[in-house]
Parts: C-alpha cells; structure tokens; sequence
C-alpha cells in the first residue's frame, strides 16, 4: 500500500502488474476514499489528492482460460496479463469469429454453461472463478450448386447461405435454347410449379442442374402429284439449314 499526504496535483498510480508474488496477478487498486480515485479513458488509475489517499494494490491467484476452436473460424481473447494469466474472479471477454461462408454453432467442454452471452451474439463473458477450458465449434454454410449447361442463373455459383434459409433463383436460357425441367439429387427438394423460377429450402448443401434443350420447329414438305421432295417433314433446331430437294 501507498500513502499520499494532500497536494494539488492528480497522481498517476505505478504500474505494478510486474511485480506480483509467483502464481499471482494484479486485479486492481482499491482506493480510500473511493471517490478519490478514477479511471482516464485508457483505463489508467489515478488519485485527485485533495486529501490523505491510501492506495491499496490488490492481487489474486492466477488462473488460465483455454480456449479451443473446432472447424472454420477463430476466438478472440481478452487477455488480463501477457502471459495469458487471469486474477480470479475477474471476468474474461470471448469473441467468436467464424471463417467466410461459416458460422458459429456451440460451445462445449467441461466449463461451457459458466459463459454468459451479451448484446452482441458472437462476444461472450465469463467469470474467472478457477482454471478454465471450453471449445468453441464452428461449421460451413450451406452451399448451393447449380449446373444450367446452355444457360446462366441469377445467383452467384456456389454461393453460402445461412442453414434453412429460403432461396429463390430463375435460370434463363442461351439462344437457341429453353428451359425443359430440373434434374440433380435435389431437385425433389424444390419447391414451385417446376418452371425456369424456383426456390429451395438450404438445410443442407444442395446440388441442382437445368435441363435445356435445343429449340425445333416443324418443316412440312409436300410433293404434287408427278414427284417427291426431300427430305421428308419434320422438327429442325432453329437456326439450322435444311436442304430442299424436289424430282
């Protein structure tokens, strides 16, 4: 402890987090009389000496949070000294930052009900009330995959979407082609009245192909009485050129 006689000046408290006792962190300072002391914005301890301060350095056994991830994303720690050591009873600040097309989806291990969720869905805090491990998991986003040969969609290919989200889509057709019908292991999970719009529910990957087919249209040849034409009538691709012969 430290004791200050009255002065006109604030005084700026030394940090003393260096020098705690082996298996012990620095928690904070208490200060008597409270309303003496204050925090800057950086969180700096100082003393408004307008009277006799005593200064109290407290320090607590130290004690480790582990934090592990499964799966495609990271955690973000608030770290209370540089070697990774709490003081106990302190409270511990964890984000969780899931990879690009993942999202976050459990915590698990031996300490995982001690976590107190915030405002923000992703930060969560934890008081530190001995040695700590928890996991954090996380999991890709559904992807959803369409083959349109002969024709294009209006979704980006492969894309994520978050799991049971509902998405729509409409492929369109390359000249000279149309749209015949929905093929893939989940075209039975479409959802609309099986034309080129339709909607599907992402509770899984999903992988669909567009079926296309060549537009035709009818030749019809006749021959008068006295001959023949070739060839004989029938469906041609548009933009196909079809010989006609008459003898």
């Amino acid at each position: 402890s430290a004791s200050q006689v009255a002065a006109l000046k604030d005084t700026l408290l030394p940090d003393v987090s260096g020098s705690a006792p082996a298996d012990y962190v620095f928690r904070s300072w208490e200060i008597s009389p409270a309303e003496l002391g204050y925090l800057d914005a950086r969180g700096t301890q100082w003393i408004r000496m307008t009277a006799d301060v005593m200064a109290t350095a407290v320090f607590k056994s130290r004690v480790s949070l582990t934090v592990t991830t499964v799966g495609p994303g990271s955690t973000s720690v608030s770290q209370a000294t540089p070697t990774s050591y709490y003081a106990e009873g302190s409270t511990a600040t964890i984000q969780v930052n899931p990879g690009a097309g993942a999202r976050f989806d459990r915590w698990s291990g031996p300490d995982r009900t001690k976590l107190q969720p915030t405002n923000n869905p992703l930060i969560y805090t934890v008081r530190m009330s001995g040695n700590l491990a928890i996991t954090a998991t996380f999991i890709a986003n559904p992807k959803l995959t369409i083959t349109a040969l002969h024709g294009s969609t209006d979704i980006p290919s492969d894309a994520s979407y978050n799991s049971g989200q509902l998405v729509t889509f409409t492929v369109t057709p390359d000249s000279p082609y149309r749209f015949d019908s929905w093929g893939g292991p989940d075209a039975v999970q479409l959802i609309g009245s099986g034309g080129p719009t339709a909607s599907i529910r992402m509770d899984a990957d999903r992988a669909l192909t567009a079926n296309f087919s060549r537009v035709q249209h009818m030749l019809t040849v006749n021959a008068a009485a006295g001959g023949s034409a070739t060839p004989p009538s029938g469906d041609f691709d548009q933009g196909s050129r079809v010989p006609i012969v008459a003898t």
